[in-house]
């Protein structure tokens, strides 16, 4: 998930959501649900804006862990986040940035989703599944305000 519409700031980091941007992940959040996945694990960059998006997305998921990690600041590589999907046995979310996050799709196969390739708006959400080394693109959630 791309964190929620935010503010202009300096630095980077501090940047907090818009009202919109809160918007924007409720919305998301909902779709989550009416889709009948319960979130395990939220991991956050440990930007403010990721914070607050992950804070937001926990109101709804009380009994998943909410947890900061740094390789999923805005620049990293995605090589070490796909390795570790290997080790994931919880639905879990990732709240990220661009362009960490549209390289992050590039590596999963997309069989042939439409919107594989669209760029990442604000609170957009990639539903992954899969086992092992195993992963796909199952859709998307996109902000409805």
């Amino acid at each position: 998930m791309r964190h929620g519409d935010a503010l202009f700031g300096y630095p980077d980091k501090t940047r907090v959501l818009s009202p919109k941007g809160q918007a924007e992940v409720k919305s998301v959040v909902q779709q989550i649900i009416a889709a009948g996945i319960d979130i395990q694990k939220i991991y956050h960059s440990g930007f403010k804006r990721t914070m607050q998006t992950a804070s937001l997305i926990a109101d709804d998921f009380k009994k998943a862990a909410n947890d900061s990690w740094d390789l999923i600041t805005p620049d990293q590589n995605p090589e070490p986040i796909i390795e570790s999907l290997s080790l994931w046995d919880k639905n879990t979310i990732i709240v990220t940035h661009m362009p960490l996050i549209q390289s992050l799709l590039d590596e999963i196969p997309a069989d042939n989703h439409p919107e594989s390739s669209v760029s990442f708006d604000t609170a957009m959400t990639c539903h992954l599944k899969g086992q092992g080394n195993q992963w796909h693109i199952e859709g998307f959630f996109k902000p409805q305000l």
